[in-house]
């Protein structure tokens, strides 16, 4: 007998589940708020910008000061603010710029900037262009490889110490990181800020999302004619106060135009996290399967108070059978099979494992890509952030629908593939309200998609080699996060504004198409072994039929 037989009796989806599952949601909104910071903090002067010229300007030289022609044109007509025409000084003092002869801004420079949206940012104050633009992206990419770090250690962290103590070291991680970041005097040091706060955010977002799908039980929405459980509902959502967070940084962006003080404000806010440390309690599968009965007796009394079972008593002699929970030096049956990343390329599974590790990278890269794109896509930044955000959120009612009645292929294909070609149709149009308007018809479909990878992954590998695979494909994963800044930030100072569409719609529909090589897990157990997996393969229903399904009670 496992775990959900205690979840059968106390209540697997009542008020206790509901209670709990909110109050996690607290750090998934943060989680929001610290990965679009240096969408803000991050923001390169948009009205342009100019290096001083000895000689000729004052200390306290103006980017106005000069006239607008000097600089120079690239091929494509935009202007290079990194070059700008030789002069000629006069005997009264002022220089004329009438010289066919350009000379480049070098490093050691100071800048003047026309005013944007900011008064401040990150890169107007450690006058992160020209020679030093590239460095920009990689506070982005920097960030991603916090991620990844932060992926790894939350789960040993969560599966030694427990789901609880390991949220509260990604919160003083993130949080503190971010509010460190804020006071940080150049580049490298806010840099390493930026790595720490997403090593913390990531721990911090995946215990809220194991521990939501920990405390619920196997009970269906039993009003939906298809078996969706409460379990996958809360799973899936937990990523809409994620998104939420997202749009209230970006509102409140637009009220605070200092970078430091919008990066300090919202950092002091993440602290109040710390509260779940007094009110939220550790995970009573954890705890079970940590064989701490007593503290597992209290929670799982608390839930069923809370679920209208007040008299249950949590026996563990009665709910759980003892040889389930074999003692530390008792001889028990054991699989001696050792399974490894070799065996993803086991005969069955090495068309599932080979295109899962093409198509995670194009995910990964599909959504972050077009949310650090959205400064690009027309004059309102701050609307643009805003409405890609909250589009997510219907994104994931709509994958809640319709995965378990058409299938996790075909619309985890479907939603490649519209991502992708809105992106091209992005990088075609002129700025304006239509291409505005696709891009987040875009940023829907590759939330979708987004929140169907794990899931589908996990519903592809055997109970053998499962946590493998996912790890495997989480990893390649980051390798597209990582060059989202790369693409979305740097691609377009050395190429046109719509390369980064064009690479990141192209990229999509191979994912799409590549995608369709899979087998359909709909209506599958979840495979226990490589036979298992070739049958799901052999019985997979095809792309264009609907599941079909008894209504539930």
């Amino acid at each position: 007998m496992n775990f959900d037989s205690v979840l059968d009796d106390v209540g697997g989806s009542g008020w206790w589940q509901l209670y709990v599952s909110l109050l996690l949601w607290a750090p998934s909104f943060f989680g929001g708020v610290h990965v679009l910071m240096f969408s803000f903090t991050g923001l390169e002067p948009s009205n342009g910008f100019r290096c001083k010229v000895d000689g000729c300007d004052k200390d306290d030289f103006a980017f106005g000061d000069v006239p607008s022609d000097i600089f120079k044109r690239k091929s494509d007509g935009t202007i290079d603010y990194c070059s700008y025409r030789d002069y000629t000084k006069l005997d009264n003092g002022s220089c004329v710029y009438n010289s066919t002869q350009f000379i480049s801004c070098k490093p050691s420079d100071e800048y003047a900037y026309a005013p944007f949206e900011f008064e401040s940012t990150v890169v107007t104050e450690m006058d992160l262009v020209c020679d030093r633009q590239g460095r920009v992206a990689w506070v982005g990419s920097a960030y991603m490889v916090g991620l990844m770090v932060g992926s790894y250690l939350s789960g040993a962290l969560a599966d030694k110490y427990g789901r609880k103590k390991s949220l509260l070291v990604g919160i003083i991680l993130s949080s503190g990181g971010s509010l460190v970041g804020a006071f940080m005097p150049e580049y490298f040091s806010y840099l390493a800020t930026r790595v720490i706060t997403a090593i913390g955010a990531q721990n911090i977002f995946m215990n809220a999302f194991s521990t939501t799908v920990e405390i619920f039980g196997k009970d269906k929405v039993s009003f939906l004619p298809w078996p969706l459980q409460y379990k996958t509902v809360a799973g899936v959502m937990i990523q809409a106060p994620f998104a939420v967070g997202m749009a209230l940084l970006s509102t409140t962006a637009s009220f605070i135009s200092d970078w430091a003080t919008l990066q300090w404000t919202t950092s002091v806010a993440t602290f109040i996290q710390l509260l779940l440390w007094i009110i939220i309690p550790e995970s009573p599968r954890w705890l079970v399967a940590s064989k701490k009965m007593d503290e597992a007796k209290k929670v799982v009394e608390k839930a069923a108070r809370m679920n209208g079972k007040k008299n249950y008593v949590f026996d563990i002699s009665n709910t759980i059978k003892m040889e389930d929970i074999p003692k530390k030096d008792e001889d028990v049956p054991v699989n001696n099979t050792k399974y490894g990343i070799k065996d993803l390329f086991n005969p069955a599974l090495i068309k599932i494992s080979l295109v899962l590790m093409i198509i995670w990278p194009i995910t990964t890269l599909g959504y972050y890509g077009i949310t650090f794109s959205m400064a690009s896509l027309n004059d309102n930044l701050f609307l643009s952030f805003i409405l890609s955000s909250l589009i997510e959120i219907p994104s994931y009612l709509a994958v809640l629908i319709f995965m378990d009645v058409w299938g996790r292929k075909p619309l985890f294909s479907l939603s490649l593939l519209v991502s992708g070609l809105m992106c091209i149709l992005c990088g075609v149009l002129d700025e304006g309200t239509l291409r505005t308007v696709l891009a987040m018809v875009g940023k829907f479909f590759a939330s979708s998609s987004f929140a169907l990878v794990y899931m589908y992954t996990a519903e592809l590998f055997p109970t053998t080699i499962r946590s493998t695979g996912v790890g495997v494909c989480s990893f390649m994963a980051r390798i597209g996060g990582i060059s989202a800044p790369q693409i979305a930030i740097s691609l377009p100072k050395v190429a046109s504004a719509s390369a980064p569409f064009y690479v990141m719609g192209s990229l999509s529909i191979a994912g799409g198409v590549f995608s369709l090589l899979l087998p359909e897990t709909l209506g599958s157990n979840l495979p226990e072994t490589m036979e298992d997996v070739s049958r799901i393969s052999a019985q997979s229903k095809p792309v264009w039929k609907c599941a079909k399904f008894k209504q539930t009670t």
